[in-house]
């Protein structure tokens, strides 16, 4: 939903303050099939920052198709999320998103309809990113929409390359204030605010065929009012809930992090 939420500001498809023609009543009929969002009551009219702070699958959906099957796959290909981030380890795992239409061709023997676009939207179908992609992500948000190659070994200068999300300012600010609004009363994560710091971040729900879902929490922290300090990805297997499971997870990490940087006690703390 990040990246469907990226892409969307960048090619301009949608201004964040505008509703989706179809409300979420818990769901979306397209083609012969009822597309359930995980809320079965709904959330009703939401714009952008609704959908992120919710999580409401019925509004990506439909951003989803607004966007489109070709241009999702083209602009989520020109992002990188099928390639590797080029970390300094012997070995990295690259992440899973369809380049082009013979994806599905190759795999499983039939051309895509546009509906495939639907669960690209909400992160699902042929898309899955390692927790170090989604770091680089991230990263770039909390930055001016670019991040460096990762690197466990220091050096003298900078690292090599950058990944950028081409993003404007205001597009970027947009992304930000969308996953400050998962922190804030009634989003997804509220439970693991912080007293001290500025936290926002999203929820997510990996789909897991061999048992309990996966949890997922990507998030940005730092001062309040100042710029982002770090950022912190936690991927639970088995977890179940990205707001129940990963999230106070990151808030913790956040937290100690801060707290021994700014000489804050620590002891107070469950970390």
């Amino acid at each position: 939903k990040r990246a469907a939420a990226a892409i969307a500001l960048d090619l301009g498809v949608v201004p964040p303050d505008e509703t989706m023609p179809i409300p979420c009543t818990g769901g979306i009929q397209f083609g012969n099939r009822y597309w359930r969002c995980w809320d079965r009551e709904g959330h009703g009219d939401v714009d952008l920052y609704g959908a992120i702070r919710h999580s409401c699958d019925v509004y990506f959906y439909q951003l989803g198709l607004r966007i489109g099957l070709y241009r999702m796959l083209q602009e989520g290909t020109r992002l990188g999320f099928n390639q590797r981030c080029g970390v300094d380890l012997p070995a990295e795992a690259r992440g899973t998103f369809p380049a082009d239409s013979s994806f599905w061709v190759d795999r499983f023997g039939y051309r895509p309809t546009e509906g495939e676009v639907l669960n690209l939207a909400i992160g699902q179908g042929p898309n899955d990113q390692t927790p170090l992609k989604m770091a680089q992500f991230y990263l770039a948000i909390a930055r001016d929409g670019s991040a460096p190659t990762p690197r466990l070994l220091s050096s003298d200068g900078p690292p090599p390359g950058a990944w950028a999300l081409d993003l404007t300012p205001e597009a970027l600010q947009t992304m930000r204030d969308g996953l400050r609004t998962v922190m804030e009363p009634g989003g997804t994560a509220y439970g693991s605010s912080l007293e001290h710091w500025d936290l926002l971040g999203k929820t997510g729900t990996a789909q897991n065929p061999f048992g309990e879902d996966h949890a997922w929490f990507a998030g940005i922290a730092g001062p309040r009012n100042a710029e982002p300090e770090i950022v912190v990805v936690v991927f639970v297997e088995h977890g179940k809930s990205g707001s129940g499971t990963a999230a106070p997870l990151m808030a913790k990490t956040a937290d100690f992090f801060l707290r021994k940087k700014y000489g804050i006690p620590v002891d107070s703390i469950q970390t």
